[in-house]
């Protein structure tokens, strides 16, 4: 059996609390409202969601969902390379805007990648203040 503790990526619940307690961070192409909690010692947990909304986007449906796919996979492209410690929940949420349409695929897994190391520095931040 394997010792290493399972990454778990899930979908966010419970909303209004999440807004509550979020830590915003903007980019060129998304907002991210981003929260740390801990967990059992052998789990590691991602929870994230992407929001492309019809005044933030484009009003037509295709775009929104092509927004979508394009986030969504360069997350898990991104996820191959990155590491949350063990214990420990993120919870992302991304609002995308009209220019993660246009722009190459380099510089999206860029600024997503960007994203995750300051959840990570912020996630071991708010740890040594706990301890």
């Amino acid at each position: 059996m394997c010792s290493e503790p399972i990454l778990t990526i899930a979908k966010i619940t419970h909303f209004s609390e999440f807004y509550a307690k979020a830590v915003k961070s903007r980019s060129e192409f998304f907002l991210t409202y981003m929260t740390f909690s801990k967990c059992s010692l052998d789990q590691k947990l991602l929870k994230f969601a992407v929001v492309a909304s019809k005044k933030g986007v484009h009003k037509r449906a295709v775009k929104r969902n092509r927004v979508r796919r394009r986030l969504k996979n360069a997350l898990n492209q991104c996820l191959k390379s990155f590491e949350i410690p063990a214990g420990n929940e993120i919870q992302l949420l991304f609002m995308a805007n009209r220019n993660v349409l246009e722009v190459p695929w380099d510089d999206l897994l860029k600024a997503i990648n960007t994203t995750l190391q300051k959840a990570l520095k912020k996630c071991q931040s708010t740890q040594e203040e706990k301890v």
